[in-house]
């Protein structure tokens, strides 16, 4: 979201007229509209959540990607609405700010867990960040998922081949490719509105990585 092409009028933000159309597939910018194809990244974080309430975690982190993000920030209202719903206290201890490489997961998970009350579950922004958090509890000597369930998001190629294999959120790529270039040649003959946004369903997928708190 941050080249996405701006100009400034009487202090507000807008498109710069100029800019040939284009559209958002997956991100976002929540400040002005843009032509989007998405998920909702905040009833998928809940979702995620949720999964992991249900078998039976009640300290649950969560490992969120870069602040500047809008879709992480709706990933963490998701994650915080889960435990409210749930009547849990959200813990500002149990969230970690990562940057969606594997090695911000590592290094998040591997703070929760020098804690002196760590989290029995990690939620993680993306696969890549839940992957380095496995790479950390099996560093610390704990079981997956015995000791510690972990879930990602997105669902990439290696998500399926970790071990454990990674429960995580799978956002439908094929059909968000196929719907913005849809949109992009309605945008090229004038027939889409500037602010239109198009949320695909998601499907959290799960695998061994969670399990039932023993």
């Amino acid at each position: 979201g941050r080249n996405i092409p701006f100009r400034y009028r009487k202090g507000r933000k807008t498109l710069d007229p100029d800019w040939p159309p284009f559209a958002m597939a997956c991100e976002y910018h929540g400040e002005i509209p843009v032509p989007t194809v998405c998920i909702d990244n905040v009833a998928a974080a809940r979702d995620a959540v949720n999964h992991l309430l249900e078998l039976g975690h009640q300290r649950i982190a969560y490992v969120n990607g870069p602040s500047e993000s809008p879709l992480c920030e709706d990933r963490l209202q998701g994650y915080e609405q889960a435990l409210r719903e749930a009547g849990l206290t959200v813990e500002p201890a149990l969230i970690k700010q990562g940057d969606f490489t594997l090695a911000s997961g590592y290094d998040c998970t591997a703070a929760l867990l020098a804690a002196a009350n760590p989290p029995t579950a990690l939620f993680c922004a993306n696969d890549e960040m839940a992957i380095g958090a496995m790479q950390a509890c099996h560093a610390a000597g704990l079981s997956l998922p015995g000791d510690m369930s972990v879930v990602g998001f997105d669902d990439i190629g290696f998500a399926a081949y970790t071990h454990p294999r990674l429960t995580t959120v799978h956002q439908p790529r094929n059909r968000i490719g196929e719907q913005v270039m849809t949109m992009m040649l309605a945008m090229l003959a004038g027939n889409t509105p500037a602010d239109s946004r198009i949320v695909l369903p998601h499907e959290l997928v799960v695998r061994e990585s969670s399990a039932a708190r023993g």
